[in-house]
């Protein structure tokens, strides 16, 4: 079983917000600072340089910490997958957000869903609303998929190298 945490929140980087917050909130938002935005707007829309993060993830075990979606990602992914074994996969891809969804903030978990046992199971990110509106077009539900899926950037690269056919010997 998974001793890593499985709790996350997945939230956007407010430091381009800073020019509106208020007292308390400035001082909070200082600590964001190290994810970029350099231009000041709207968290969800502003556009931010190419090495600023649009979301952060907080993780509160064993300490409080932020994370780069990608530094997550290499730190709990890789570490609670390597703890599991093949047959145990969808297991391990279970993982729950608290997510940010601007303005309001709703709940996912991370699945593989399946209706059909002789095919295989479809990645799934299930969310809960509380609400009327559809926070489903919302880019922090996206990266909480990816974030559930997709491998960490290093290991993409490296399954893509994988996969390149490989050029013709010259005689």
């Amino acid at each position: 079983m998974c001793n890593k945490p499985r709790v996350h929140f997945l939230r956007y980087n407010q430091w381009p917000e800073r020019d509106g917050a208020k007292h308390e909130e400035k001082e909070r938002l200082i600590e964001e600072k190290p994810f970029g935005g350099i231009k000041t707007g709207d968290k969800a829309t502003v556009s931010l340089e190419e090495e600023a993060a649009r979301f952060i993830v907080e993780s509160f075990t064993p300490k409080r910490k932020l994370y780069r979606p990608e530094e997550w990602s290499e730190r709990y992914l890789r570490s609670a997958r390597m703890e599991f074994k093949e047959d145990e996969v969808e297991a391990r891809l279970f993982q729950i957000f608290v997510l940010d969804v601007n303005g309001h903030f709703t709940c996912g978990f991370s699945c593989l869903l399946s209706k059909d046992p002789q095919k295989p199971p479809v990645p799934t990110l299930v969310t809960i609303n509380t609400t009327s509106a559809s926070y489903l077009d919302n880019s922090c539900v996206a990266a909480a998929f990816d974030l559930s899926f997709r491998p960490p950037p290093k290991q993409r690269l490296v399954r893509v190298a994988n996969t390149l056919p490989s050029s013709p010997k010259t005689p």
